[in-house]
């Protein structure tokens, strides 16, 4: 497996023969790094379509040809093998002459196993079965409201809505820790290396991600709570301490 490092794609002179790239202003080259990192580090997460999008934007950014052997490799691990043999014979133009028998044998390796993917019978359908027809029942009659429904829906979309932005917060805190570890204290200020940015920017993401998510929550569950105790057979009894709800269904 080949991944091309950051110095290596940014900064090296472009190959002969290989298309202009664009002049980045200063702006764009530091997000292109980002994006480059970012794609990298999804990639040995196994989270090749997320890597996919973040280099397909640096490959827009920069035009480096090394690029595309990166989005063929992620290509190749989803199976998609077709969008793989086509990143890759754009890059073959481009490739140094000691790898194009290897990248000839790598696209037509990939070929055959897109012939055989195109080949592969279709699964044959499942037959469908005659239910008998239910045993007929006296309908149940029903003492909760359309706003009790609501009102547990609520809550419960709302405790979920907590509990991910519980899972963001700690996700921002273990990348803030991250990229704290990486710098070093000069005269009172921290000094970070540019290999920080990546953790510092997830710390950043997470933590709004964990805000809007606690926030929306508590606010779901606040007005499913609403919806429940103005329902039909829902009582809410409030003592000095505590908060009692109940409700018949």
């Amino acid at each position: 497996m080949r991944l091309v490092f950051l110095v290596g794609f940014l900064l090296a002179a472009t190959p002969a023969g290989a298309q202009d790239t664009p002049e980045l202003g200063a702006e764009d080259l530091e997000l292109a790094k980002t994006l480059f990192e970012n794609g990298r580090t999804l990639y040995r997460e196994a989270r090749y379509r997320e890597a996919i999008i973040a280099w397909e934007e640096v490959y827009r950014l920069t035009k480096k040809p090394a690029i595309l052997y990166n989005l063929g490799n992620a290509h190749e691990h989803l199976g998609e093998f077709e969008a793989a043999i086509d990143a890759f014979n754009r890059y073959r133009a481009f490739a140094e002459p000691g790898e194009r028998d290897e990248l000839e044998r790598k696209i037509n390796n990939l070929d055959r196993m897109a012939r055989e993917k195109r080949e592969e019978p279709a699964p044959a359908p499942v037959p469908a079965t005659v239910k008998p027809a239910p045993e007929q029942r006296a309908p149940r009659e029903r003492t909760g409201s359309a706003r009790t429904v609501v009102g547990v829906g609520l809550v419960g979309v709302g405790v979920a809505a907590i509990g991910t932005g519980v899972v963001f917060g700690m996700n921002s805190r273990q990348a803030g820790k991250q990229a704290l570890l990486q710098c070093v204290d000069v005269d009172g200020q921290p000094l970070c290396p540019d290999t920080a940015e990546a953790d510092l920017a997830r710390n950043r993401s997470s933590a709004l991600l964990a805000d809007v998510s606690t926030g929306l929550g508590i606010a779901g569950a606040a007005v499913g709570v609403v919806f429940l105790a103005t329902g039909k057979g829902s009582t809410v009894e409030v003592g000095p301490r505590t908060i009692r709800f109940s409700s018949r269904f």
